[in-house]
């Protein structure tokens, strides 16, 4: 019985240790080496928006008729962790045999979803964020806000996807993960590296936990109809299964 739970928090403290190093490499990385994720991202943001990013060495990528910049910031390195996270929060539930397949398909996984959603969360920002203030939002309020909604919307169909995949519906607190995991790494992480709590600190945590109580709030309203429809799924790829045998 000590074997199994000593592997599982090993396994636990091997995540951890991976998520503090990636966030503090992000949180320090310039333009070129974050250029990974800020290429694709750029370009997918062009494609969606109909509008060109030029690469500013240095920098990062620029939209001179909008004067956008994609900087490092924008790259969407917190979100990747998160969705990372996320998929490797199934892993004790898998046979040994698939553990290595289902790591790599994890990185690959959250590294396509991130560039998916952070280029559509930019395009929905050149598309609508100067109607942000017919509702009486400022233009970082906003900023947010779409974030909020581009992000949360692909942690939903991300935990969708494995769930169809692995063909095992998420529990509730699977499904409540990827809300921790985003707290750990936006709030957690920099507190534990020892990051001042000045205004910018403060404003940026009431933002995040008042997010994330209104995703909790979502997720628990529509946890059943959500649980209904993966089950849905797995019965289905179980039938079609049991028709070709």
């Amino acid at each position: 019985m000590r074997r199994p739970r000593v592997r599982a928090w090993l396994g636990v403290l091997g995540v951890a240790s991976v998520a503090f190093a990636f966030k503090r490499f992000y949180s320090t990385a310039g333009a070129e080496a974050l250029d990974w994720l800020l290429r694709p991202t750029a370009a997918l943001a062009g494609l969606f928006s109909g509008h060109e990013f030029v690469k500013e060495p240095g920098s990062g990528y620029l939209c001179r008729e909008l004067s956008l910049l994609i900087a490092p910031a924008c790259a969407g390195g917190n979100f990747l962790l998160v969705a990372w996270l996320s998929l490797i929060a199934r892993w004790p539930a898998l046979a040994p045999s698939r553990r290595p397949i289902w790591f790599l398909a994890s990185t690959v996984a959250a590294y396509a979803t991130t560039l998916l959603a952070n280029s559509l969360r930019i395009a929905l920002a050149v598309a609508f964020g100067h109607e942000s203030l017919r509702f009486g939002l400022d233009a970082a309020q906003a900023h947010r806000l779409l974030g909020v909604v581009a992000y949360l919307g692909a942690l939903l169909l991300l935990q969708a996807s494995a769930s169809w995949l692995l063909q095992k519906p998420a529990g509730a607190l699977l499904r409540a993960l990827p809300l921790f995991a985003y707290l750990f790494v936006t709030l957690a992480i920099p507190l534990l590296r020892g990051i001042p709590m000045d205004t910018t600190f403060r404003t940026h945590a009431l933002w995040v936990l008042a997010g994330t109580l209104a995703a909790w709030a979502l997720a628990a309203g529509l946890g059943r109809a959500w649980l209904s429809l993966e089950q849905g799924w797995v019965r289905t790829i179980q039938r079609s299964k049991r028709v070709r045998t």
